[in-house]
């Protein structure tokens, strides 16, 4: 695959199949929650109300939307219309937005809708965009919806009511979010550590393969690295050589997944974080749970934990503390020299005030017995269809702004943003960036192999089911207990199949 990121294809009124079906009644339909102390009478369309003067948007916090936050004021210069963005760590932004739709509220108008944590999970509580997308009263998607890239469509925007997505050629939709972020886990790595000529030789004297981070590497040689640097490498260096996120939390399960699918590990018989058609799986009607299981490269689901347990051994002590905030800081003071880092972080490591600037490069994981797993976890900008619907056309301005071309450059150059549409991808300032170390690129959010990354056979995706985030902390319980040394990995394992059984029925 080249630099340049194609499409495959997709036409914009392919995604539209449903819109004559579903168009009169999305746009006609009466909101719910708190729709109505906003003046909306119940026979109004979003087409024939004005847009409200001020929203309130529930984001997770991160560098691309700590990015969005500082491009708002644009927008309500542009529109007139107030933004009120609250950043959350990841687990309480979806326990917010979850927790408003169970009570039939509408505190949050613009959702940062995570596609498996809320999205699958509630896709009824999204206004379908398919019929604003294609009503001439509202706003043009700039570039219209073919710009964004077709995984990225298909993982975080399009969702059914049964919390999966459609992909047939004869149908796709419905169109639940517009493509916001595309975060990324890829290895970032320090090149003052790996490149340094005296430790490469000593160390390539002792092993019979290069010092050097990438999907060439195994699993097993980088817990050797990290073993050798924890012992050699000068702590005022680096002190340790790998950092993860092992807290119990959500990144636990991120970090174990990439690792588990990468040895062939299967979360149910025959999912291995797959895509089927460049899109996250939907689960069978009759899911058998197999991480206590044999997998597709041989390995037990223990067999790969125990491995795992390994490799936190080796790791930064502290590293069983630390979720996605606790990587992203640690490895941009100095605290570990290589580990899997949301790649939207990549611009804050070249700040004028890092201490690692000049000296961070991004790679593909490792591979395991079955394949080298990069892990994929995107998200949308959807409305909240319990807003009033003047709520909702002020929303849907915003995030028609929020994924705009223009908000995606202006965000990637203001140190945080991130990139979903082709558009966006060959711009020439990106294209700029592309081949360039991120310490010398205009754009670092974009000087790493984001087009291998995102080749299908080289991503890790979760599955999109509606109980996602039940299976979800049962899986990175289970983990969290192994690493801590509360459960044998058998016993883990088999805890989470169970866990498993008991939340799919």
């Amino acid at each position: 695959m080249s630099d340049r990121i194609t499409n495959g294809g997709v036409d914009r009124r392919a995604f539209l199949k449903t819109a004559g079906v579903t168009g009169a009644i999305a746009l006609a339909g009466c909101s719910e929650g708190d729709g109505g102390s906003n003046g909306d009478s119940g026979g109004d369309s979003i087409e024939d109300v004005d847009p409200a003067d001020e929203i309130s948007v529930i984001a997770e916090d991160l560098p691309a939307t700590a990015a969005l936050k500082d491009l708002a004021p644009e927008f309500e210069e542009e529109t007139g219309i107030g933004v009120n963005i609250e950043l959350a760590p990841y687990l309480q932004a979806v326990e917010k937005i979850n927790q408003q739709w169970v009570a039939g509220s509408a505190k949050y108008d613009a959702i940062y809708s995570d596609p498996y944590a809320n999205t699958a999970a509630y896709p009824e509580k999204h206004v379908e965009l398919d019929p604003l997308i294609e009503s001439d009263a509202l706003d043009d998607v700039p570039g219209g919806v073919r710009d964004f890239f077709r995984t990225h469509v298909l993982t975080d925007s399009i969702h059914s009511t049964e919390g999966g997505s459609v992909w047939t050629d004869e149908e796709w939709g419905p169109m639940l979010t517009l493509p916001y972020d595309a975060s990324t886990l890829p290895m970032a790595y320090r090149t003052d550590v790996f490149h340094n000529e005296e430790w490469s030789n000593a160390f390539e004297e002792e092993h019979d393969f290069p010092f050097q981070p990438g999907p060439e590497r195994t699993w097993d040689q980088i817990i050797e690295m990290s073993r050798w640097i924890n012992e050699n490498v000068p702590d005022d260096v680096v002190p340790y050589g790998y950092g993860g996120a092992g807290k119990q939390h959500d990144a636990l399960q991120l970090d174990f997944n990439t690792f588990f699918w990468a040895h062939g590990g299967e979360n149910i018989t025959g999912y291995s974080g797959n895509m089927r058609d460049g899109a996250s799986i939907v689960f069978p009607d009759d899911p058998e749970p197999n991480h206590a299981g044999e997998g597709r490269a041989g390995m037990t689901g223990p067999e790969i934990l125990e491995k795992f347990v390994e490799l936190y051994e080796v790791a930064h002590p502290s590293a069983t503390s630390w979720a996605y905030g606790g990587v992203i800081s640690n490895f941009g003071s100095g605290e570990f020299a290589m580990g899997p880092v949301v790649h939207e972080a990549a611009a804050g490591y070249e700040s004028d005030d890092s201490p690692i600037a000049g000296n961070v490069e991004w790679t593909l994981m490792p591979q395991g017995a079955n394949r080298s797993v990069t892990h994929f976890g995107p998200a949308g900008m959807g409305i909240n269809a319990d807003s009033s619907l003047a709520k909702q056309r002020a929303t849907w301005k915003f995030i028609v702004f929020a994924t705009s071309k223009s908000t995606q450059l202006d965000g990637l150059k203001n140190a945080g943003g991130s990139l979903t549409r082709r558009s966006t991808w060959n711009a020439p300032e990106v294209q700029n960036s592309v081949n360039k170390s991120p310490g010398e690129a205009p754009i670092p959010n974009a000087a790493m192999p984001l087009a291998t990354m995102w080749q299908p056979q080289n991503m890790g995706m979760r599955p999109h089911t509606r109980n996602w985030n039940e299976l979800n902390e049962a899986l990175f319980t289970g983990v969290s207990q192994a690493l801590n040394g509360e459960l044998e990995p058998q016993e883990a394992m088999e805890r989470v199949d169970s866990n498993w059984n008991d939340i799919l029925g």
